[in-house]
């Protein structure tokens, strides 16, 4: 059972492996395989027909093995259960190839071959001439190949095959030999050198090879293996080939052949049964648990597709097994292979997601197998220029006609859809005649070497399995909208009359950048620019080209109040009748009015106040879908928004529009044609809520998301990694601050920052949130938000603007309001609770450079007191103090300060508390007893502690009143009781070895929760 258990390769079959009594539970017995397997006497069917993939060998296998159950048969092979052809390694001149090529020799040597195989395999004499040709070779493969390598003496040895061979093999019965079953697979690699990558290298040795060797080697086998089944009644020969070859077979005997031969084919739901055999031979604990048969596989039964909707903007979905069958060929090795990739997922890692990316990934591997098995070789340099000129995976006629024009002239290659089209790469929309529109592809390997045009239909379509090809050159911007492209799927067709109407009001920078070239895709576009001094280049032109450095072009009719009235009508009823795309440019109420009633969507990167008070419909905006579209969006701004629109706050949708534009707006003019010239930089994002209508469609651009879990994750990504980090740059330039070392690399500072922001997104949303629609570990994504703010980084410094300095915290004060970069509680949250950030040193710097104030609300201030030879620790227990939000002072070994006595006294009285690094050095510090005489007397006045003590070393324990000198001795003694009358934390253990994280989460911790939070209800 265990070879049945997702095995791919029937090669690793042997004898005894099949239990004949339950072969169904190995093998899915169609019709045809029955027909086959039929054991009686009158059961003709001697050659198996297929493609490769689709399972001949394990049939082929299953038949030697039930005619092993039988008595009285003699077998070739007779230890293993079928002759296997290696790779039949000759070569040919020239001269000889045109006999290869031919029929006629190719049945000589097969007549030849097998008659010797038979005589051999029972130690029947043959002819010393033989025998010096063919040594010692028995099977079928050694025999072939010892005839090739003397070829020119196949004439010579034939003459046997009448006289001596055929008469042996007749009366093999009256040696004992009543019954003979040979069993022939693989003919086809035995030729693959004729076949492939080996015929398009142009060199002698390509000039030699031909697929006719290759086709014509399989059809002779079969035609002699009938001859000689016919002529010698207890002899069968059962052999399989590729049906590529086999339809290519244009004699009167094709017929006759057709009546001996199976020809393998499996349906869609044979498939399923295929793969449900498997998913029943798996061990249960390599399953999911569900009630459902399919399901145990994965744990679930459908799957939601990114980039396809339905007529209500809803995201399709389709159940898992279609899924997994249109990215195949539609054969049993293909499937069997895509449950085998996915059972290699643990359980609880077959995810939506991950299944996904194992099927796309499978498909993809698929289509580079295919390639290598198409006879006589693959068109690879045509393919790429499919892939390349074919916008969508959805092509129209008129697109196609043009594809098909451009390849024939660039390659001198004639009608490209027809060769793929045999291929089952490409497929055509068909209709029936109740209007029902289906997708049809072609089975791989029955076609290849036809000559089949493909219908001329109104849609062709692009297999499942290129997508990854398609990806290399349009992202994922070629999925069509509406269409799951699979064999037998319907079609719908969406009129552009019947799409909605988007209408865009401003022309702002975010907007022009990205947002309008991304709708423009579209074709259904409405862009309302009333005139403004900074386009009074509209004024005397009537169409606009935005040209982007990217390639891209925009082109627009332009509606302008100065405009004669016939001109004007024109581009009026372009736009309502025919849906061309048309800008605007006016301030005429009943134009804009109407453009905005027929509407179904619209956007503004500004509230466009002046049109919406002028708006005589202004109810009718609760119909319609709004966006607000920049690259930074706050909260108090889409309230004031809605608010203005009169609307609920969930229909005007915040969509997040991330581009740079790296240089001002070029015009030029030429023949009433106005050109703009944007250089902006490649990555775009769009960030937009789902909903019923939208114009937006998810691409590598566009991200919908689903939930508004989803939508506040990537939110926040923009707002934190995009601008936060864009204002930080900007800041640091503004400052006077720099940002990277000489040789370009990124300060320390810079980089924590970017970690910072990238766990405030981390921390935004529960983990088990975040996994509904990411389905990624914690370490995982915040490695990818690093990666997203290091990218967004490189985006800012590619701006090279100059920034004009301020040096002002002002900046900062907006910038933290808005929430792009951290406020106080913020930003000490993540820092003392983070096990991502250990450089303490780098956060101070942090600290001072955003100017993050501490939290004087939450705790009370601290003064240190120590000796400067201490100053080591007393920076560590400063830096940690600081990190957790504490207001800290501490002296400096070079503070400049003049009158240090009275500072000491000023700063001792300031704070709430005196943090006393007891140790040898600072009890003997003469600074170090004036601030504890100054603590103590604070004490006296307000009978409130003010000291928390803590000790680096054993001193203070050992310390006795008579050691102090007589001059300061009661002093300085009623400083060390006030010590001793308060609990000392031993914090010698960090004087040696520091430990960050124990220091921090059992030392600083502690000393905060039991000293410094302020009561609040004091």
């Amino acid at each position: 059972m265990s070879k049945f258990y997702w095995n791919i390769d029937a090669n690793n079959i042997d004898i005894g492996d099949i239990d004949v009594k339950y072969l169904d539970k190995y093998i899915l017995v169609t019709k045809e395989i029955k027909e086959f397997l039929d054991n009686s006497s009158d059961n003709k069917k001697l050659f198996l027909v297929a493609p490769k993939g689709l399972g001949k060998t394990l049939v082929l296998k299953a038949k030697s093995q039930l005619y092993r159950e039988k008595s009285g048969y003699k077998f070739i092979p007779d230890d293993k259960l079928t002759e296997k052809l290696s790779k039949v390694g000759f070569s040919i001149t020239k001269e000889d190839l045109n006999k290869f090529k031919s029929r006629e020799q190719w049945d000589k040597i097969w007549e030849f071959c097998i008659l010797c195989l038979i005589l051999r395999r029972f130690k029947i004499g043959l002819p010393e001439e033989i025998n010096s040709y063919i040594g010692n070779a028995g099977e079928l493969g050694e025999i072939l190949t010892a005839v090739l390598q003397n070829r020119g003496a196949i004439d010579k040895i034939y003459k046997y095959v009448n006289t001596d061979l055929r008469p042996k093999v007749r009366n093999l019965p009256d040696e004992g030999i009543n019954q003979i079953a040979i069993f022939i697979d693989n003919i086809d690699e035995g030729f693959e050198q004729h076949t492939g990558e080996s015929l398009r290298i142009p060199d002698l040795k390509s000039s030699v090879l031909s697929h006719k060797v290759w086709i014509n080697a399989q059809i002779s086998i079969v035609q002699i293996a009938r001859n000689l089944c016919n002529s010698f009644q207890h002899l069968k020969i059962f052999v399989s080939i590729r049906s590529e070859a086999y339809v290519n077979n244009k004699d009167a005997t094709r017929l006759q052949l057709d009546d001996y031969s199976t020809f393998l084919n499996y349906s869609k739901s044979d498939l399923k049964k295929i793969f449900l055999l498997n998913i029943n031979a798996t061990p249960p604990e390599r399953l999911c648990k569900s009630d459902i048969q399919f399901n145990r596989l994965t744990g679930f039964g459908m799957i939601e597709h990114s980039f396809i909707e339905d007529v209500n903007g809803d995201r399709k979905q389709e159940d898992l097994f279609s899924f997994i069958y249109r990215h195949t060929y539609g054969r049993p090795r293909e499937i069997v292979e895509m449950g085998t990739k996915i059972l290699k997922l643990e359980p609880d890692e077959r995810t939506p997601a991950n299944v996904h990316r194992v099927v796309n990934e499978v498909g993809h591997r698929l289509f580079t197998y295919l390639k290598n098995e198409i006879v006589p070789y693959f068109e690879e340099d045509v393919f790429w220029e499919l892939c390349k000129l074919s916008k969508k995976n959805v092509i129209t006629f008129e697109d196609a006609t043009k594809i098909y024009n451009k390849i024939k002239s660039d390659y001198s290659f004639d009608n490209v859809f027809s060769y793929f089209y045999r291929l089952g790469l490409i497929g055509y929309v068909d209709l029936n005649h109740q209007s029902v529109m289906t997708q049809k592809f072609l089975p791989v390997g029955q076609y290849s070497l036809s000559a089949a045009p493909i219908p001329e239909y109104k849609y062709f379509l692009i297999h499942a399995t290129l997508n990854e090809e398609m990806k290399k050159f349009h992202q994922n911007d070629f999925y069509d909208s509406y269409n799951i492209i699979g064999d037998g799927y319907p079609f719908i067709v969406n009129d552009k009359s019947s799409r909605c109407k988007h209408v865009h009001i401003g022309l702002n920078r975010d907007c022009v950048t990205l947002l309008i070239p991304e709708l423009y895709k579209h074709k259904f576009l409405g862009i309302i620019q009333t005139p403004k001094q900074e386009w009074s280049d509209f004024n005397d032109v009537d169409k606009v080209v935005f040209e982007y450095s990217s390639g891209e072009t925009l082109k627009l009719d332009i509606y302008r109040d100065n405009q004669s009235v016939p001109k004007k009508e024109k581009v009026l009823k372009e736009y309502f009748e025919n849906s061309n795309s048309v800008l605007f440019y006016t301030e005429d109420k009943e134009v804009i009015n109407k453009v905005i009633m027929y509407s179904e969507v619209l956007s503004f990167g500004y509230y466009p106040q002046n049109i919406f008070d002028n708006y005589t419909s202004k109810n009718d905006l609760t119909d319609k879908l709004v966006y607000y579209s920049k690259r930074f969006i706050s909260k108090s701004e889409l309230a004031k928004i809605s608010k203005n629109l009169s609307m609920p706050t969930s229909k005007c949708m915040p969509t997040l529009t991330d581009r740079f534009l790296l240089s001002p707006i070029e015009n030029l003019k030429s023949k009433n044609i106005l050109r703009l010239k944007l250089n902006v930089e490649n990555y775009g994002l769009i960030i937009a809520p789902t909903g019923k209508n939208v114009t937006l469609k998810p691409s590598r651009t566009v991200i919908r998301t689903k939930s508004n879990d989803e939508y506040q994750f990537y939110r926040l990504r923009q707002d934190y990694l995009v601008e936060g980090i864009y204002q930080f740059f900007k800041y640091s330039k503004q400052s006077g601050k720099e940002l990277f070392h000489k040789d370009g690399n990124p300060k320390k500072i810079l980089e924590l920052f970017i970690n910072i922001q990238a766990l405030r997104v981390l921390r935004a949303q529960s983990p088990k949130r975040r996994l509904r629609f990411l389905d990624k570990t914690e370490n995982r994504l915040f490695e990818e938000l690093v990666q997203f703010g290091e990218k967004s980084l490189s985006r800012a410094v590619a701006l090279a603007k100059q920034y004009r300095f301020t040096g002002t915290v002002a900046i900062l004060k907006t910038l933290k309001s808005k929430g792009v970069i951290p406020s106080k509680s913020n930003f000490y949250s993540i820092i003392t609770n983070s096990k991502y950030l250990d450089s303490y040193e780098e956060i101070i710097k942090l600290i001072d450079f955003l100017d993050i104030q501490p939290l004087r609300k939450k705790y009370k201030s601290v003064f240190i007191s120590y000796s400067f030879k201490d100053s080591s620790f007393a920076m560590l227990l400063y830096s940690f103090l600081r990190l957790n939000g504490i207001d800290v002072f501490l002296f400096e070994i070079d503070d400049p300060h003049k009158n240090l006595k009275r500072v000491m006294a000023d700063e001792v009285a300031e704070r709430d508390m005196l943090v006393f690094i007891a140790s040898k050095n600072s009890l003997r510090s003469e600074a170090c007893q004036f601030e504890l005489s100054n603590c103590r007397a604070k004490y006296d006045k307000t009978w409130e502690k003010s000291i928390i003590p803590v000790r680096i070393d054993d001193y203070i324990l050992k310390l006795k009143k008579h050691s102090i000198p007589q001059k300061n001795r009661k002093e300085y003694w009623s400083n060390i009781k006030m010590i001793k009358d308060n609990n000392i934390t031993d914090y010698s253990e960090f004087i040696e070895t520091i430990d960050y994280q124990l220091f921090q989460n059992d030392k600083v911790k502690k000393l905060i929760n039991d000293n410094l939070i302020i009561d609040t209800l004091k």
